[in-house]
């Protein structure tokens, strides 16, 4: 995983293409490395476990979750794009148009 995302963000840096990495509830060490790379290459990193772990206070898993525990559901989409969306609005000090 860390070749491939290294790969990946150095293509990414010398296309001029801006990407983002997500750290995702349950793959902790996933995550660590995700970060590592964000960092290396200047690349946003937003950290979707603390998001979750914040509504899973309210809601139940399965509200949040497909029934393969493991996937979003819709409204767990909807959380990811929200927070994408506010992530990229506050990086760049503008609405999206």
């Amino acid at each position: 995983l860390h070749y491939d995302l290294d790969c990946i963000a150095k293509i990414a840096r010398n296309h001029g293409v801006e990407i983002i990495f997500l750290g995702y509830p349950d793959i902790t060490s996933r995550n660590e490395i995700r970060k590592e790379i964000a960092n290396k290459y200047n690349i946003l990193f937003i950290d979707l476990v603390p998001v979750f772990a914040e509504l899973l206070t309210k809601y139940q898993r399965n509200d949040l979750f497909s029934n393969d525990a493991g996937h979003p559901n819709s409204y767990g989409y909807r959380v990811i794009a929200q927070t994408i969306a506010k992530a990229i609005i506050d990086k760049e000090g503008a609405p999206l148009e």
